[in-house]
């Protein structure tokens, strides 16, 4: 075989989860998450996102302290419940007593970065479990593209 023929590789399953969440009534997006992609997270990303939609739809959380929450993620093998560090020990005894096998090794399931439109504003917030997230106001992006129009 030549060195420059086209050859065929197996590509690693990495589900990545995009969500906007359209809010009918106020006729505008209310709510999007774009979890991190591949790496940390891999098959948890989709916990992550349950999650965050979870604490900011049904528990009226805004997004910084809904992305801040500790995490639960089970999966079907290894049949385990995996608690993220700040999961109470109430809760933990009470998921052992129903028959959870549990997991507290410290992981971290995954790192998200969201966008959250509330009362006209959008509020952006990076997962502080990993180091290196940014966010950036509205203002500051249109300020940042000004700047860049007058160097052309």
């Amino acid at each position: 075989m030549c060195s420059d023929s086209l050859v065929t590789r197996p590509m690693r399953w990495s589900p990545e989860a995009p969500v906007v969440i359209h809010d009918s009534d106020a006729g505008a997006a209310r709510w999007s998450a774009v979890p991190g992609n591949r790496r940390p997270g891999r098959a948890r990303i989709i916990t992550v996102v349950l999650q965050l939609i979870l604490n900011t739809l049904v528990f009226d959380m805004n997004i910084a302290d809904a992305t801040a929450q500790p995490r639960i993620h089970h999966q079907w093998l290894p049949d385990e419940l995996v608690l993220e560090p700040g999961i109470s020990p109430d809760t933990a005894a009470l998921l052992e007593s129903m028959g959870h096998t549990l997991s507290t090794g410290g992981i971290l399931l995954g790192n998200s970065q969201s966008i959250m439109r509330r009362n006209g504003a959008l509020l952006g917030v990076s997962d502080t479990r990993r180091p290196g997230g940014a966010v950036a106001t509205v203002e500051e992006i249109r300020a940042l593209d000004q700047s860049r129009r007058r160097w052309r």
